[in-house]
């Protein structure tokens, strides 16, 4: 039963490493071919960013974006990290009844 065990877990760190060594093989050419860059949008460092989206405001400000009763993003906003710092405080609770 042990041996079995040994043998499973071996095998699924050997694939794990070839998922991973396949990504980063993946990710290298992808980068070094510019491929998914969109003609006439070079921003330099920052061209991930949004405020560098031609447009942004109407993204995430406009007559299309989701607002879900009320015209204020930031409200939505505030809640997320609402809930990420209460996330937060929770695990650090968890952590430390240990």
């Amino acid at each position: 039963m042990g041996s079995q065990k040994f043998l499973t877990t071996r095998r699924l760190n050997i694939l794990s490493i070839l998922v991973l060594a396949s990504v980063l093989i993946v990710a290298i050419y992808i980068m070094r071919n510019n491929i998914g860059l969109i003609e006439g949008l070079d921003f330099g460092p920052g061209q991930y960013y949004y405020t560098d989206l031609p447009g942004w405001e109407e993204i995430f400000f406009g007559e299309k974006s989701i607002t879900l009763g009320t015209k204020q993003p930031f409200l939505f906003f505030g809640l997320f990290f609402l809930w990420g710092y209460a996330c937060f405080k929770f695990i650090s609770w968890m952590e430390s009844k240990k």
